[in-house]
């Protein structure tokens, strides 16, 4: 059966392949064009299109690019003449007909160059608008206030809707999907976020319904766009400047930028020190054959997280090829030392009383390099290479008191990954476009510090996707094939065939009005260790253990989106349904002695719908906000086996709100603040909740390259609850919550300086693509 399944998927990828090359060979001839920035891409409307006399230069016919950068003529030959075009922003381009008629494929995309001049200084008052549909999701548009309150991509990510972020600066993305991050069509680790400079995003692409291209466990797509290259030498430092030993909270950066004709260079620093006072708590009541039992487990621990990340690129483009790579070397830690307490607290008698001591670093290399032709009739082709490699050592050790060792365990993973795939993207014409594409990935895990733990997987996947855009119309349909099998040295072996369509159709009505309709199958795959049947204890009455039985988890998700966008702010009205089958949960029950064992079980399905709105407005002249508001009902259905110890159908109402507000002050001040909040989260037989989340900040800009700030974190109390947890079964309860200790006032400082040298600079590149008024016909 195996043979079969790999004949097939073989075949498949065959199949494809030879589908990408027979569709480069395909032709059109037409007369129509679009006109694109040279550098950026983007369409340019209200360019003037003339055609001349071939013999006398005299002028035949005209016309204008449409808002869409799209032009028609139709001459008297088709195979004498030249076409004119013209724009006050780009150079004038001249044209034979014969070269725009024999484009290879689809309608004719015509460059064009812009008048770049080189001066000190340009300042843009120009209003952006803040976002708008794409068919696929919501792009957000770099504007003043973005610019102003950012230091890097991070800070601006954090700040739009869709995106959660936790006191660590992890982002989170809503329903807890895998997010990926593209740049400019290449894909990126996430942590490339943070070495993106503010000033040089064009725009931010973000989807949470992502098409069938994307691997089956992604749930978000940050897809970043960045200005034309700096000529010259740029960059940038950043350092956060702790007030408290009790709290440090720093995220210094530096990054370094070359450009010179065709060639990019960067080098560039992230760093992550975050050390904390916490204390975590777990309580656990039970009553069974009219016998009580409460225990307390207590820790007050000292966290100390530190990441020193070092990263490499670099880039050519020559015509229409670009090749680029990036890597980076990342040593990291993250280590809990303090003290546990174990009670009985029906006699106060003190179980456990000990001192831990973890030991842990850990090494991870990362390297990618990417490969991008563009062929006649705007075919693009895309070849990427991933390469990872990972290792670690770490151990835990209890003590007693009185310093006899009590447990130690040792563990130390070691990880590598390659992955390989390919992208062809290919206008069959000018109402369809055809996007093929293929991705391999093999991973090894192996812990030296558990038995008979050494996992391999691979996972082939193929997809295809067609769009049909007309008029106001666009449709996108897809299907992605994957096949994957995971095995041990022990003989287990795991494997499957997953099919998932993808349907997406956008109506615009008019400039302020778009309906889109959107249906996505995806699945999330257990991990190695939810898969290893190895006990672990957590805590002196709890041990967690896998099971290799577990199937994948099924996602479907259908929403309904509205956008409006009066002037240049932007509204999206959300009506959404998930339903996750097969919800891969943790499943807690105490045993005869009882001890609370904990296993990962495909525990049944979970039903989800609401509404949500996407806000981004400029308020009083100088405010601007973008948020989030979510309301929804939660409804558990646990498969049979385990209805006698949760409900059979239990449903709640949740909430999530995320908002952050820009302002602008006088003296070159400015003022923020961003707020999150999810209220307590249903599962199967688990109900998760934590504190709101609120940071502030204020900061000088003494020039536009140096500012100075001081951000705090705003809290309800010292303590902020970062995660907490109740289990509940027929006849036991577990409380589990993790607080973090604050000062009163938790503030720190922090600085940023831009430097740069040789920069050219492109007055009013963006004006067109990112301003809601257009620029009127004629002079």
């Amino acid at each position: 059966m195996c043979k079969l399944i790999n004949s097939k998927s073989a075949l498949l990828l065959v199949q494809l392949l030879l589908l990408q090359l027979l569709s480069l060979g395909q032709s059109s001839n037409s007369i129509s064009g679009i006109l694109k920035d040279q550098t950026s891409g983007e369409v340019i409307p209200f360019a003037s299109v003339v055609l001349l006399n071939r013999t006398d230069s005299t002028q035949l016919s005209g016309t204008m690019s449409t808002i869409h950068g799209e032009f028609k003529l139709t001459p008297a030959n088709k195979k004498s003449g030249y076409i004119k075009i013209s724009h006050l922003s780009y150079r004038d381009t001249l044209l034979p007909i014969a070269k725009i008629t024999g484009a290879a494929m689809g309608t004719p995309v015509i460059f064009l160059n812009n008048n770049a001049v080189s001066i000190d200084e340009i300042l843009i008052n120009a209003e952006v608008i803040k976002a708008k549909s794409n068919g696929a999701g919501t792009t957000y548009f770099m504007n003043n206030a973005l610019k102003k309150h950012s230091t890097s991509a991070i800070d601006i990510v954090k700040r739009l809707p869709g995106i959660h972020i936790d006191f660590s600066q992890n982002l989170k993305a809503q329903d807890n999907g895998k997010i990926v991050l593209f740049v400019d069509g290449k894909p990126h680790k996430l942590e490339y976020l943070q070495q993106i400079s503010a000033q040089k995003i064009s725009k931010i692409d973000i989807s949470n319904s992502p098409g069938a291209q994307y691997g089956a466990d992604v749930g978000t797509i940050i897809h970043i766009f960045l200005k034309k290259a700096d000529k010259g030498v740029s960059g940038q430092l950043y350092s956060d400047i702790p007030t408290s030993k009790s709290i440090i909270y720093m995220f210094p950066k530096f990054n370094l930028q070359l450009a010179k004709r065709n060639y990019q260079f960067s080098v560039a620093y992230n760093g992550k020190m975050n050390y904390f006072d916490i204390s975590e708590t777990n309580e656990f009541v039970t009553t069974t054959n009219n016998e009580h039992l409460h225990l307390l487990n207590s820790q007050t621990l000292r966290q100390k997280t530190w990441s020193h990340r070092l990263s490499y690129s670099a880039g050519a483009q020559f015509d229409k090829k670009q090749l680029s790579f990036y890597g980076n070397y990342n040593p990291y830690s993250q280590e809990l030392d303090g003290n546990i307490l174990a009670q009985n607290n029906l006699t106060n008698e003190n179980i456990l009383q000990a001192s831990r001591n973890d030991q842990d670093i850990n090494h991870q290399l990362y390297n990618s390099v990417n490969y991008q032709q563009i062929f006649t009739g705007e075919a693009k082709l895309n070849v990427n290479l991933q390469h990872g490699f990972y290792n670690g050592r770490n151990s835990v050790t209890y003590d007693s008191v009185d310093g006899a060792n009590i447990s130690r365990s040792n563990s130390r993973p070691t990880q590598q990954s390659v992955r390989f795939a390919t992208d062809l993207h290919v206008p069959l014409s000018k109402t369809y476009t055809l996007n093929l594409g293929t991705k391999a990935t093999h991973k090894t895990l192996e812990n030296a510090g558990l038995e008979k733990f050494a996992y391999q997987s691979a996972i082939i996947a193929s997809y295809a996707t067609c769009t049909y855009q007309k008029n106001k119309l666009e449709i996108n349909s897809g299907l992605r094939l994957e096949y994957e099998r995971t095995f041990n040295k022990s003989r287990f072996s795991r494997k499957g065939v997953s099919l998932l369509p993808d349907f997406a159709a956008n109506y615009q009505f008019n400039r302020k009005h778009t309906l889109m309709l959107r249906y996505r199958r995806s699945i999330i795959r257990p991990h190695r260790y939810q898969l290893t049947p190895l006990p672990n204890i957590i805590n002196p009455f709890q041990t967690i253990i896998g099971n290799n039985q577990l199937n994948n988890q099924l996602h479907n998700e259908m929403s309904l989106t509205y956008h409006l966008k009066p002037g240049n702010d932007y509204y999206a009205f959300r009506l959404f349904y998930n339903c996750k089958k097969d919800v891969i949960s943790q499943f807690t029950i105490p045993d005869e002695t009882n001890m609370l064992t904990t296993t990962f079980q495909n525990a049944g399905n979970i039903y989800k719908y609401g509404i949500s709105l996407d806000v981004a407005l400029k308020a009083f002249k100088h405010l601007t906000i973008y948020s989030n508001i979510k309301v929804y009902n939660i409804s558990t259905r646990p498969i049979s086996a385990l209805e006698n110890h949760v409900p059979s159908k239990d449903n709640k109402a949740a909430y999530e709100i995320s908002a952050s507000a820009l302002l602008s002050l006088p003296k070159d001040f400015t003022a923020s603040i961003q707020f999150q909040y999810v209220s307590p989260q249903k599962h199967i037989q688990r109900i998760t909740s934590a504190d709101p989340l609120c940071f502030a900040s204020i900061e000088k800009h003494f020039t536009p390259q140096f500012k100075v700030g001081i951000t705090g974190a705003v809290t309800i109390s010292e303590k902020l609850l970062y995660s907490g947890e109740k289990v509940s079964g027929a006849d036991f309860t577990q409380k589990t919550q993790g607080n973090i200790h604050l000062n009163k006032i938790p503030v720190w400082f922090n600085l940023t300086y831009n430097f740069s040298a040789g920069k050219n600079i492109v007055p009013g590149k963006h004006k067109i693509k990112d301003a809601e008024q257009i620029r009127q016909k004629g002079f």
